[in-house]
């Protein structure tokens, strides 16, 4: 059978990056699992062609977490945990998530930016 997994939540969302959860609930009656992640894409429904996560291999269930990476600001996605097993590529539902506008300059206390020249 196919691999069950989960799509967790969106977590820190940045201009460029974000942190996705996602759960492997069972292998599918296999005893490993090829490869699994999150997929994401600017359009519905994203598949493993699209950007990805590539964890590895694994014959453990549980929780794991991708970040995602390259992303453009102010745009919204759709992203997906994924699992491949000998079966075949399981999904997980889809979450979306909007990238904030402007990676923001860290400032000192006082307001500045900190860019000392030394």
């Amino acid at each position: 059978g196919r691999v069950h997994v989960e799509t967790g939540n969106v977590n820190n969302v940045q201009a460029t990056q974000a942190e996705v959860t996602g759960k492997i609930i069972n292998l599918g009656n296999t005893e490993t699992i090829s490869q699994y992640g999150h997929v994401w894409s600017t359009k519905a429904n994203p598949t493993v062609s699209d950007s990805k996560t590539q964890h590895g291999s694994t014959s453990t269930t549980g929780n794991y977490t991708s970040t995602l990476t390259g992303l453009v600001p102010s745009t919204v996605y759709y992203v997906r945990a994924y699992a491949t097993n000998s079966v075949g590529t399981s999904y997980g539902e889809q979450k979306t998530f909007r990238t904030s506008s402007v990676v923001s300059i860290d400032k000192d206390g006082y307001g500045n930016e900190s860019n000392w020249n030394r």
